[in-house]
């Protein structure tokens, strides 16, 4: 199959992702198609290629996720879907109305998703397994606080807000929530 068709593949995934109600649920605004497959397009680039491989080019990161998802058997693909739907799901019961939005820490503020948020958080809860994302959820009140209080951080609102595409402020978001994550699965233990 040529690359373009196969392209098609991942233009087809994508729209039908966006068009999930788990998907739905956290992005609330129903006019931006583009830009909600841009969203799906960059966690599933982050999903394919570790986060540690990237280096400060998104439109050639995001390209080459195309071509890459384009590649991919179905059953592949049907595991990247499911996975990003469950992290859709775990995110909104744990958040709620602010998933993926700075408005958590600052309920006045812009109420838009925020889109290095929600590739950092989308990525690291479809990365754990299930029974982790449950746990999350059961002790979803002291997780929002941590991440409200991270929100406040000026090293992580500046990898979610400036020179986002910057390798060091990828690192920096992905390692920060990853350690979030960590550390309440941890103290959940306890």
């Amino acid at each position: 199959m040529s690359q373009s068709a196969r392209k098609g593949v991942a233009s087809e995934f994508l729209t039908n992702i966006v068009s999930e109600s788990p998907f739905k649920k956290v992005v609330e605004n129903k006019s931006n198609r583009q830009a909600h497959q841009e969203l799906v397009l960059r966690h599933m680039a982050f999903v394919l290629f570790e986060v540690d491989d990237y280096k400060s080019s998104l439109p050639k990161f995001l390209d080459s996720a195309m071509i890459e998802l384009g590649k991919l058997e179905d059953s592949h693909l049907e595991t990247l879907r499911n996975n990003f739907l469950d992290a859709m799901k775990v995110a909104f019961d744990i958040f709620g109305k602010d998933t993926f939005k700075r408005s958590l820490a600052a309920p006045t503020g812009n109420k838009v998703v925020n889109k290095p948020l929600f590739e950092a958080i989308s990525v690291s809860f479809a990365s754990i397994n299930n029974s982790e994302r449950q746990r999350l959820v059961e002790c979803k009140v002291d997780f929002k606080e941590s991440l409200k209080l991270m929100l406040k951080e000026t090293k992580f609102v500046n990898s979610i807000t400036r020179s986002t595409a910057n390798t060091e402020s990828v690192l920096t978001r992905f390692k920060m929530v990853r350690d979030l994550i960590e550390n309440q699965l941890v103290k959940d233990l306890v």
